[in-house]
């Protein structure tokens, strides 16, 4: 009798691991479905005929992807190949692309704000935490590039929505497992970051 407990025990053990592999697979691919379709928004908005700089209008659209999504399309083929274990990748690899556009002088407050969406939902789901590899390096990029986010060639009626979308991502930032792993340093940035968006956004108000 007692063997037979123990075969059961066993075989019941054996099921609850493969219902949370199965359950972490899930989750992985749900993870991977998430940036695809964050990469394939933010490349269709910039490669939008209105996004090529009026300035340098001769620019071909091939040349203009070049500069801003080569580096998303690169990610694109990473993410289901193999599938990944995201929670085990550095962070940087997937946050960067999106941070360039953020940081770019040259995509309007459609594609920035876009850009800003997806690092937002990055966080949310949280596709890394504070063990993954380059965790603090990945938020440490994460405030540089959103505090030093361009927003010089965005028409005034759409700043507002992506100064909004800046401080969520803050927000989003001290709300993330991993931000306890941020430095001093990066988290005066980020305050004081808020506080210019919010007088920023008063200033935009009064135009109105």
């Amino acid at each position: 009798m007692h063997a037979m407990d123990n075969v059961e025990d066993f075989m019941h053990d054996d099921e609850n691991n493969k219902k949370g592999t199965s359950k972490s697979k899930r989750r992985q691919l749900g993870l991977s479905c998430m940036l695809n379709t964050e990469v394939s928004a933010v490349i269709a908005v910039v490669r939008r005929p209105e996004c090529i700089p009026l300035y340098n209008i001769s620019v071909t659209e091939d040349a203009y992807d070049s500069s801003l999504i080569t580096s998303l399309r690169s990610l694109r083929s990473l993410i289901f190949n193999p599938q990944q274990n995201w929670r085990t990748i550095d962070p940087s690899i997937y946050l960067i692309p999106f941070l360039d556009v953020v940081q770019s002088d040259d995509v309007p407050a459609a594609a920035t704000g876009v850009a800003l969406s997806a690092v937002l939902r990055i966080l949310k789901f949280e596709v890394f935490d504070e063990k993954s590899p380059g965790a603090r390096e990945g938020m440490e990029s994460v405030v540089s590039g959103i505090t030093s986010c361009r927003l010089e060639k965005t028409d005034p009626a759409s700043e507002d929505a992506v100064m909004m979308k800046i401080l969520q991502v803050l927000t989003g930032i001290m709300n993330h497992r991993a931000s306890t792993l941020l430095s001093d340093q990066s988290v005066c940035t980020l305050i004081n970051t808020c506080f210019q968006v919010d007088q920023d956004k008063k200033i935009l108000l009064s135009r109105f």
